[in-house]
């Protein structure tokens, strides 16, 4: 902020405020600090009130002269915040680092130049501890850019930190991007730390019976099942698979089980009536 000349009254989230002020006082004042006793519960009604909609954040922060967004990138309101604002176009995008990004109205930049991610954008590098790339990945997150949070991802792997959730992560982006053999590779990967993990064995039996290998579906499936026996869906796709497979008595039996667990299960029942 210092060295491209950005002024204005900053909106931050709470985390950053002591950090703000400890750069910045007295010529500068974050827009709240963790001293909650101080600001009283008008001003939180207020908040809570304009954290739930993008427009009546701006009507809010409009009324203290916000210029500046100061978002960590793992607070709750930089989900509903960072988004909205680089799709913004009275706001920008003018830095972000393994901790936070920074907006500035589009008319107060200073001399900073505006970042906008594109198919050539490159995650940062940097020889930086593994719950860095992991607040990182939030960021990459709220702002849908698969790709790059791919990347950020597999930069944790040789780590092993909490190496099943990040692979989950990863195998259901490939999923979402139709990338069909990582995925599968990726879900691999988790069954060889966890061989009971049911997301991973109910996404694998989806793409195998999307790609018509219906006995390797089955097999998945019936992991699945037994890794969570009570999971209604997990049973009505079990019974999918069996009808593909031409074994409609089999079907007809997962389905009964199905809707003695939850007798309103409505696919269920009109599956059976077609079969």
């Amino acid at each position: 902020m210092e060295h491209n000349g950005i002024q204005g009254q900053v909106y931050n989230t709470n985390r950053l405020g002591g950090f703000y002020m400890y750069h910045f006082y007295p010529d500068r004042l974050p827009f709240s600090d963790g001293r909650w006793e101080v600001y009283g519960n008008a001003f939180f009604e207020e908040r809570r009130r304009a954290l739930a909609d993008y427009a009546a954040w701006r009507e809010w922060v409009a009324g203290y002269g916000v210029r500046v967004a100061l978002l960590h990138h793992t607070s709750g309101e930089s989900r509903m915040l960072v988004p909205a604002l680089y799709n913004d176009p009275d706001w920008s995008l003018v830095y972000y680092d393994f901790a936070a990004s920074l907006f500035v109205k589009t008319d107060a930049v200073g001399r900073s130049t505006p970042i906008t991610f594109s198919a050539s954008s490159r995650i940062l590098d940097a020889d930086v501890r593994p719950d860095s790339r992991f607040i990182l990945s939030a960021f990459y997150r709220n702002l849908g850019l698969d790709r790059l949070l791919l990347d950020n991802l597999e930069r944790v792997l040789p780590t092993g930190h909490n190496a099943r959730n990040v692979l989950l992560e990863m195998a259901g982006i490939h999923l979402r991007r139709s990338e069909f053999a990582e995925a599968e590779q990726r879900f691999h990967q988790v069954l060889e730390i966890d061989d009971h993990q049911t997301d991973a064995l109910r996404d694998l039996a989806f793409i195998t019976y999307n790609g018509g290998r219906y006995d390797e579906a089955l097999a998945y499936s019936s992991r699945a099942v037994e890794s969570n026996p009570g999971s209604v869906d997990l049973r009505f796709n079990h019974a999918l698979i069996l009808v593909a497979m031409g074994r409609e008595a089999d079907a007809r039996e997962q389905l009964n089980t199905l809707l003695k667990i939850d007798p309103g299960y409505t696919k269920a029942r009109q599956l059976l009536e077609r079969m």
